[in-house]
Formats: structure tokens, C-alpha cells, sequence
């Protein structure tokens, strides 16, 4: 797409989108963005760059699942300002500890754009700060909208669509037009709010993830032991912990004005279909967690991503309004002392979000004293 002399876009062209990060989401949403007629460029970090060049080598994207056959991407760069040319649409499919130095390569580059910020965790507010005066509407989901896994023969497979994801922007007004844009871009319903509180406090995979994974250490590190993560780690005792996680989520929301948030359960009905009363049958029983197997080890995202990017702002905003979601505090610190590393400090705490005690005080009405 060209840049007008104003650094805007020619919006005559509107069916383009560039996706930042060529990893299991960011291939799946440029399998189905291209499969519905946008045209597509597909950014990888050089370091982290072999998917993206498998793909390359073999001119196409293949994709299985939901959907079935390849495509043809118009445009694979490893060049940011390229990426960030080609269209004013951007999605960001990062792990959440790429997001700070991704953020940092894209601002020189960024003009009048729209950034969805997939699985932002509360980052937005960071990339906010960094974009002032580039006049970018900046939005963050609490999921990828695709259940996928993208591997080094440049395939993707997609087992699962959510029903709909939450959404919100900085800035929060966004008019009726541009809302339908924006959910053009996506294969799924979007439920919007009007904080990003409310979206990052909806990432199930902190109330799922590291609790579970914790507890079943000793299988995840035993030597030829394998077995399926949802089906067979989440038993009913495991559940009453997640269940309790849950618990002390829904009543950080409701201190932060936010008490019509689905518990996870409801949550995973709604997006996945279902009639299970208990989350333990859930995990167990619905198809789309049946086949995920669990990981070999602690040393991953459940643990390495979940816990400083989710649970620890998730405490640190209890904290900051007097609740002491104690369940979360245990896991943040069992995980601290099996990994050697306190995450409570190199978490995203809410100094790093640039959350001080004026911001909150204004969105959320409240008074806090930061950490």
C-alpha cells in the first residue's frame, strides 16, 4: 500500500493487512485472511525466521483443519518498515515476551495505523506511550482467534475458531465504521469493551495454564511419559485450584467495575459450544482439548509467558485495590523458586505497563498506591 504525502493511506485499497509474526497464529490468520481475499504480507523478526522462510522456499502456505488447500502470501519480509508499508491493517501475533522489543523496531515505522495487538496482556498500554503523537488506534484481544499450530514444512493446522474473542481499544471511542473494519479482519464475533482491563483480565490461559502444569510436574518431566494436558492433567482436584484462580480473577474484575465478566467456564461454552456444569469436564469431555498434549517440562509458555505476563499484573491490580489473591500469589512463587527466577520482579508489573496511580485513578475511577 502507498503512503500518501500526508503519512497516511490510500484508503481506495482497504483489503490488505500485514501480520507480525509468523508463528502458529500469525500463519493460521494469514491462511484464512488470504482465503478471504485480502492481500497479505507476513513479517518475521530475523532471529525467528524459519517458518517464514520455509514458505518461501515453497512459494505457498499450506493450512488443514477447518479449512483445507495452500495460498499464495503476496508479500514475506523480515524488514519491519516493508511490513509496516504494505498496509494501515496490522495484527501483532507475538508471545508476550516479544512484545516490548517488537514494539520498539515497529514505532519508527508507525503512522496513522491500526494495530491489533492479539493476546496483549495488558502490553497496549506500553505500546501506547511509545506511539504518542503517531496517531495509531491501538487494540488489544485477550486470545488468538484461531486454535492452530504451525510447523517448520510451512504448514498450518487449524483445529478450532472461537465463537468470539473481547476487544478493546486505546483510544476507546472507535466510530461504527471503523469497528466494521476491524471485524472484517477477524474470523470470529468480536465483543467489545470499553478498557483493556476487562480484555487482559479474560486471558484464560492464566487461569488454565500454569496452576495445571505445576501440579503435574513430575508426569511433564518423566522420561517417556506422555500424556494429554487437558484430558488427563486436569483432574477434579486439580480443577479446585483453577476453580479458585477463577474466583479470585472474577473478583479482581468486579473491584476494577468489571463484574459481568464470564467465570472460564462460561466462558469456554460460549466460545467452543457445550453443556458441561463442572470446568474439570469440560477440559476432559470437548473435542477441540482432547488431542493437546502436554508439555515436556516446565520450561515453556504455560509457565514462562502465563506467569509474568498474566498472573503477575493480575496480583499486582489486587494488590494495588487491597484483595490478596492468595491461590495466584502461590503459583507465582512456586514457579519462581522451580525456574530460579522471581517473577514477581521481571513480571509485567504495573510500573512497566505505565500504569501509575493518576491512570487508574482516572479509568477506573479508584485510588491505588502502586507497588
Amino acid at each position: 500500500m502507498t503512503a500518501s504525502a500526508k503519512g497516511g493511506f490510500d484508503r481506495a485499497r482497504q483489503k490488505t493487512v500485514t501480520i507480525i509474526g509468523a508463528g502458529n497464529t500469525g500463519c493460521a490468520l494469514a491462511a484464512d485472511l488470504k482465503r478471504r481475499g485480502y492481500q497479505v504480507c507476513l513479517y518475521a523478526h530475523p532471529d525467528h525466521a524459519d517458518k517464514l522462510d520455509t514458505i518461501a522456499e515453497k512459494g505457498a502456505l499450506s493450512y488443514d483443519g477447518v479449512e483445507k488447500g495452500h495460498c499464495h502470501l503476496d508479500v514475506l519480509t523480515k524488514d519491519i518498515g516493508e511490513a509496516l508499508r504494505f498496509s494501515e491493517n496490522t495484527i501483532l501475533a507475538l508471545p508476550s515476551y516479544a512484545h516490548e522489543q517488537m514494539f520498539a523496531l515497529m514505532t519508527p515505522h508507525v503512522q496513522g495505523h491500526t494495530i491489533v495487538n492479539l493476546n496483549g496482556n495488558f502490553s497496549s498500554f506500553v505500546l501506547e506511550d511509545m506511539l504518542k503523537g503517531r496517531n495509531a488506534l491501538i487494540l488489544e484481544t485477550n486470545s488468538a482467534p484461531h486454535a492452530s499450530k504451525a510447523d517448520l514444512n510451512g504448514h498450518v493446522d487449524v483445529w478450532g475458531v472461537k465463537n468470539f474473542i473481547p476487544i478493546a481499544a486505546l483510544p476507546p471511542n472507535v466510530s461504527e465504521e471503523k469497528k466494521a473494519e476491524i471485524e472484517d479482519l477477524m474470523p470470529c464475533k468480536l465483543e467489545w469493551h470499553d478498557d483493556i482491563i476487562a480484555v487482559s483480565l479474560q486471558s484464560y490461559n492464566g487461569v488454565l495454564h500454569p496452576a495445571a502444569l505445576l501440579l503435574n510436574t513430575g508426569w511433564a518431566e518423566a522420561e517417556g511419559i506422555d500424556f494429554r494436558f487437558y484430558r488427563e492433567g486436569m483432574s477434579n482436584s486439580v480443577c479446585k485450584i483453577i476453580d479458585k484462580i477463577d474466583e479470585e480473577r472474577l473478583e479482581i474484575a468486579r473491584r476494577y467495575g468489571h463484574g459481568h465478566l464470564r467465570t472460564t467456564l462460561q466462558a469456554l461454552k460460549e466460545i467452543y459450544g457445550g453443556e458441561c456444569t463442572t470446568l474439570a469436564t469440560f477440559l476432559r469431555e470437548t473435542a477441540v482439548y482432547q488431542d493437546i498434549k502436554a508439555p515436556s517440562g516446565i520450561d515453556n509458555r504455560y509457565i514462562k509467558e502465563d506467569i509474568p505476563f498474566i498472573l503477575v499484573p493480575w496480583y499486582a491490580l489486587g494488590q494495588a485495590v487491597g484483595f490478596e489473591a492468595k491461590t495466584m500469589k502461590s503459583v507465582i512463587d512456586l514457579a519462581s523458586v522451580m525456574h530460579g527466577v522471581d517473577y514477581m520482579e521481571v513480571g509485567r508489573t504495573l510500573k512497566k505497563m505505565n500504569l501509575p496511580e493518576r491512570r487508574i485513578a482516572q479509568e477506573q475511577n479508584i485510588r491505588i498506591s502502586l507497588l
